[in-house]
């Protein structure tokens, strides 16, 4: 995973999603300071696979996640979706196969449309049926997100926050999208309606095959989902690894604090080996790395996501101690 300038394309095992060291940059007030709030950032996601991205706000997450859907422009970097580069305008095809869900159902729906005309406009719009269908795909879209069809003639202010959520979904779904990306789409609801959220989001991966990018600053609710987790850290990327690699066994000084943060009984058990005092960490070829912090005003970080094992199950951003 060390970053590289030229896309990479396998075809043998590419990943669905491959978003190369994107970086994004804004001027900061009347001093035109650069603030990097994503900064060389690489991310990837396998078919099927629910990836979690995790972060403290304003560490760019849904920076990032609107560079992969085509709404942020990039500085540098590539977004590689099933093996083709995304230029700057997209086709139709390509809009369709990436599909965004925001965290306030509320301000994501028109509260004049009714949920059936929400959900018709996509279908006609995108020529997804034929117009004597757009109904019944209507209705079957409700069945997919386990809402009764009555709720297609509902206005938004007329369903709970829950209910809102599952028909963003629906519109989300209604272009057969092949990523979805969930951004914060639980953090605004109660924790009764996150479980149900969270088991819709899990049964479309397991019946669709329909693969989930989900954003959210709380970690017990990713490791409710998530097959595999990156932590974002002021604009980078400072670990990744397996869900179950990444609570059993985290390394940047960042992930810890995250995981320190998570109400459980009995706290979080420390491995032996890790000692906050002492960060070093031996890298598989023998050498010694220290995990290093991001500055989100200089562009001059030099460290890269160093592998801490021969399978690449696990990565941290890290410097080769000299």
């Amino acid at each position: 995973m060390e970053n590289s300038t030229e896309p990479r394309i396998d075809a043998d095992k590419r990943p669905l999603l491959d978003a190369q060291n994107i970086t994004v940059t804004f001027d900061i007030g009347k001093s035109h300071e650069t603030l990097f709030a994503v900064h060389n950032s690489s991310l990837s996601i396998n078919r099927g696979e629910i990836h979690g991205l995790v972060g403290e706000s304003g560490s760019g997450k849904s920076t990032l996640a609107r560079v992969i859907c085509g709404l942020q422009p990039t500085v540098s970097g590539n977004v590689v979706f099933n093996g083709t580069v995304l230029g700057k305008h997209r086709t139709k095809k390509e809009k369709q196969a990436i599909q965004m869900v925001f965290q306030d159902p509320f301000a994501s729906l028109d509260p004049r449309m009714t949920v059936r005309a929400t959900i018709a406009e996509i279908l006609r719009c995108h020529r997804i049926v034929e117009r004597k269908d757009i109904d019944n795909r209507c209705r079957e879209l409700m069945e997919l997100v386990q809402l009764s069809p009555s709720f297609l003639n509902a206005h938004p202010n007329d369903m709970s926050g829950g209910q809102r959520q599952r028909v963003v979904i629906a519109r989300a779904l209604a272009v057969n999208p092949q990523l979805l990306i969930a951004d914060e789409a639980v953090a605004s609801l109660d924790v009764s309606v996150q479980a149900g959220i969270i088991n819709l989001l899990i049964d479309l991966r397991d019946k669709y095959h329909v693969s989930i990018l989900f954003i959210a600053h709380n970690l017990a609710v990713v490791r409710s989902i998530c097959d595999r987790i990156s932590v974002m850290y002021l604009g980078r990327i400072v670990e990744e690894a397996s869900r179950d690699e990444l609570y059993s066994n985290p390394v940047h000084p960042y992930t810890r604090k995250l995981l320190n943060a998570v109400p459980s009984i009995g706290g979080l058990p420390e491995k032996p080996n890790q000692n906050p005092s002492n960060p070093t960490i031996t890298l598989p070829n023998g050498k010694q790395a220290i995990p290093e912090t991001p500055n989100p005003t200089s562009p001059a970080d030099t460290w890269i996501m160093q592998s801490l094992d021969s399978s690449h199950n696990h990565y941290v951003a890290a410097t080769i101690s000299q």
